[in-house]
């Protein structure tokens, strides 16, 4: 994933007479009537975190709810929208804005007595600390001092877990923590490094003689589920097969999802999981007396694969962490026998992600492959762009060695 718009060269004006602590000061001053305690919002946090009796567990419900319950409408935190609305109306109404996210689980916070501060900050370019002005924020979320070690909560993205520990996209940004007293920047943490967030389970069959059978399990857990929810919910769930069929397409090989179904779709507390069945397409190519090909791995460069570019002039940026494992059983009809298998290239260990990789013939009947990389995320310069590529393309090539069959006599 990349951005490039940060690194547009640009000039910042701004008043340097202020401070970060009389902005912020300002803006609580503007917003006393919002953060006076709400009857209302008392009266729904007691009700769901009625049977809880920990800090932990009623910061999990409270967070899940405003996140489950109220619809998201963009309204940009900018010099003409900066007053939330109350929280009864909030409430009320089951819709809002970032403020108005933030506020609802403040007020239901406090009401269960955890303490939590409102917070700024910019979901795009980085803060100019010298020049300070809440001009430069365009999204609110909230800050929880004392839980865990103090953490970042964004209740607006409808397809993630609000108990990640970081809000998606906001990795390192520094931002204005709105605390009473004591009105500082700080910096949100970095993505920690994941658990494994793609599994893959595959199971592959040969059809009439070229063609692969494939049947997967996908299961996405992390920020990585996220994005694929927000894919999928986006479409009616009878055009849910052909996204998924576009996703795979291979410009080599014709793709044919033939069944599908998604678990969790709902409930980005959970795992999502993806099971598809799909036919490639003269996979085999007949050469001689030989059929030769490459063992499947569509989801494998769907997440690697990335786009040539000949002298980029641009840095990039590898947005979230990826930590991927993929499981291959291959099963060879009677007609037919492995003849060879590439070993791939089977670890590598380098500035962007390690993997390790190896293949083996079980019998002349059964193959299995297994395959798990980490990458992490951060900011490169324009000129490892190249590096980055190359790595991901061999990366890909070492997720699908080459096969060789040959007929029984």
């Amino acid at each position: 994933q990349e951005d490039v718009g940060r690194f547009l060269p640009y000039v910042a004006l701004g008043n340097t007479q202020t401070t970060w602590e009389e902005e912020g000061k300002n803006y609580l001053a503007q917003i006393e009537d919002r953060l006076a305690e709400s009857a209302t919002a008392k009266e729904l946090a007691l009700e769901q975190t009625a049977t809880l009796d920990q800090h932990p567990f009623k910061i999990r419900a409270l967070a899940a709810y405003v996140q489950q319950n109220l619809t998201y409408q963009a309204i940009e935190f900018g010099r003409r929208a900066r007053i939330m609305n109350k929280a009864s109306q909030i409430i009320r109404n089951k819709y809002g804005d970032c403020k108005d996210h933030s506020l609802l689980l403040y007020q239901l916070l406090r009401a269960v007595d955890v303490p939590a501060h409102l917070v700024l900050v910019s979901t795009i370019g980085d803060l100019e600390e010298d020049l300070p002005s809440l001009d430069q924020f365009n999204h609110m979320i909230v800050y929880l001092p004392e839980f865990e070690g103090g953490r970042f909560v964004d209740c607006t993205d409808k397809d993630i877990s609000v108990t990640l520990p970081v809000p998606v996209g906001l990795a390192e940004k520094r931002a204005l923590v709105l605390e009473p007293g004591r009105i500082r920047l700080a910096s949100i943490p970095a993505y920690p490094k994941p658990q494994r967030n793609v599994v893959l389970s595959r199971d592959v069959e040969i059809v009439d003689t070229t063609d692969f059978l494939v049947r997967e399990k996908v299961v996405l857990s992390g920020y990585l589920s996220g994005f694929m929810r927000t894919t999928l919910a986006s479409y009616p769930g009878v055009e849910r097969k052909s996204v998924i069929q576009s996703l795979l397409a291979d410009g080599s090989h014709r793709v044919e999802v033939q069944d599908f179904s998604v678990e969790n779709l709902q409930d980005p507390e959970m795992p999502l999981t993806i099971n598809v069945q799909y036919r490639l397409k003269n996979r085999l190519e007949q050469v001689g007396n030989r059929l030769v090909g490459k063992l499947p791995a569509l989801w494998e460069a769907y997440f690697l694969s990335s786009t040539y570019v000949e002298n980029r002039t641009t840095p990039f940026q590898l947005a979230t962490p990826l930590r991927l494992a993929s499981q291959l059983r291959l099963s060879i009809p009677a007609e037919l026998s492995v003849v060879s298998l590439n070993k791939p290239q089977t670890d590598l260990d380098g500035q962007f992600m390690q993997w390790k990789a190896t293949a083996k013939m079980e019998n002349t009947r059964r193959v299995s492959m297994a395959f798990e990389l980490l990458r992490g995320s951060g900011h490169y310069k324009a000129e490892a762009y190249a590096q980055y590529h190359e790595m991901s393309e061999t990366a890909c090539r070492a997720s699908s060695p080459n096969l060789v069959l040959g007929k029984q006599p």
